[in-house]
């Protein structure tokens, strides 16, 4: 035989669980719907004025800002071939013509080493007018038997020595005015000075 068993069911107390889990689920709903509330508050204080126009249909070029470097086409940095005090240069933002002058250096040393090489030419210049002359002579004691062959070739490899040795002088000088003419620095070409880096 079986046997069966019955409980029975306390109603109060699943009445008061049943208003537990309701109070729960009431208390969760507040909580959202306060939490709501606060959010469209903030909202509303992060709110502009919008302005609205009538929107209308016109051609546009299309446009494009991007950052970038303007870069001549012709732009030569220019530095000085000669070392010197720097007396002079041009303001940056200057415009220049071609030739003008840009900046100018010291050539004070340069114009004294120029002076001695000059005055070292007209001294072997001198030496070679007396050869000159003393190779004339000794042809004319030649023609004549007066004067031994190796004086008169003695003379004359002196006198091709001394031409040689103005010859050089000369390049000295030369050489010299050049970088004289150096020390004076011009523009290439027309244009606008953007920049000194001394």
């Amino acid at each position: 035989m079986k046997t069966f068993t019955i409980k029975a069911f306390n109603m109060k107390a699943l009445n008061f669980k049943r208003t537990a889990i309701s109070a729960l689920f009431i208390g969760a709903s507040l909580t959202s719907l306060i939490t709501a509330t606060t959010a469209h508050a903030d909202e509303e204080e992060k709110a502009h004025l919008v302005t609205v126009a009538t929107a209308k249909t016109e051609q546009v070029n299309p446009t494009m800002w991007l950052p970038g470097n303007v870069i001549s086409r012709q732009n030569s940095p220019i530095s000085a071939e000669q070392t010197g005090a720097l007396l002079w240069i041009v303001e940056v933002g200057t415009q220049v013509e071609k030739g003008q002058l840009l900046a100018t250096i010291d050539n004070r040393h340069l114009t004294l080493q120029l002076a001695r090489q000059e005055a070292q030419v007209k001294q072997h210049q001198a030496n070679v007018d007396y050869l000159i002359k003393q190779k004339a002579r000794l042809s004319t004691l030649k023609q004549q038997n007066n004067t031994s062959i190796s004086e008169f070739e003695r003379v004359t490899k002196d006198l091709t020595i001394a031409n040689n040795e103005v010859f050089a002088l000369e390049m000295q000088v030369k050489q010299t005015e050049l970088a004289i003419e150096k020390t004076q620095i011009k523009a290439p070409f027309t244009g606008k000075v953007e920049g000194a880096f001394l």
